[in-house]
């Protein structure tokens, strides 16, 4: 799995997803979709990022604010959130942006872009076999 060498059928059955429609909360009982994968392919995940941690961390932190941080998205919302009082005491000069995963990034993005840009990244070629072998194709979903 790891190194992207199973048969395709095998490929298939461990990429497949279960899923489900759970209420997103007790006052909005709207459908909320649940895709849960397989384990094994969890664990093969977990071991392919062991060890890879300063360099996803050296990668990602100038892009995305609150990475490895406890409390990441806490820290996000109060450096907005600063931001915006500072440009109301200031006036509209300051910037201040917020992007929105208004689309919970469910296929937003290519596939293969997304396999292109990481197998250009050689600190992490160590996840280039297991990302080929789960984002080459699309996976199933079993309802």
């Amino acid at each position: 799995m790891t190194n992207n060498r199973l048969e395709p059928h095998a490929r298939d059955l461990l990429t497949q997803s279960r899923l489900f429609a759970i209420p997103k909360s007790a006052s909005d009982p709207a459908p909320h979709p649940l895709a849960i994968a397989e384990p094994l392919l969890k664990l093969a995940n977990l071991y392919q990022l062991h060890g890879l941690q300063e360099s996803l961390f050296d990668h990602f932190r100038p892009l995305q604010e609150a990475v490895r941080s406890p409390s990441g998205c806490e820290k996000a919302i109060h450096v907005l959130n600063a931001a915006l009082e500072a440009r109301t005491l200031t006036g509209p000069s300051l910037p201040a942006v917020l992007l929105a995963d208004a689309s919970n990034a469910f296929q937003s993005v290519p596939r293969t872009e997304v396999l292109s840009r990481l197998f250009e990244i050689q600190e992490l070629s160590a996840l280039h076999g297991i990302a080929s072998f789960i984002y080459s194709s699309p996976s199933s979903l079993v309802v």
